[in-house]
């Protein structure tokens, strides 16, 4: 996981999402940051994870996908009845997430 359970880390990289974002709030960022932990997650296991209900992660999501030019997370449905959806970033996730490891491994570099 980028932030490795450390809270001041996880501080930090939230204040870089949302200095790069600033439209986007606190649990925008928060979400974004349990997606980037494994690429690809179910809106089951994401709602879980923050210990929010689905529909609230939900319109967390609907944010994170209107971020940007083409968003930053996309919704996949992977049943034919449409009902396990999978949250996935998108190419520009991808790179947001590079970006915060890279300015983390700068700013964790001693002098």
């Amino acid at each position: 996981m980028i932030v490795e359970n450390k809270p001041d880390l996880a501080a930090r990289v939230i204040k870089i999402i949302t200095d790069i974002y600033p439209q986007l709030i606190y649990e925008d960022a928060l979400t974004f940051l349990q997606v980037c932990a494994d690429e690809v997650i179910s809106l089951k296991s994401l709602s879980k994870r923050l210990g929010l209900a689905q529909s609230e992660v939900m319109r967390t999501v609907t944010e994170l996908q209107q971020v940007g030019r083409v968003g930053l997370v996309e919704v996949v449905e992977t049943r034919e009845d449409g009902l396990r959806r999978l949250v996935r970033l998108t190419d520009e996730g991808v790179k947001l997430r590079r970006t915060i490891v890279d300015l983390n491994r700068v700013s964790s570099t001693p002098a």
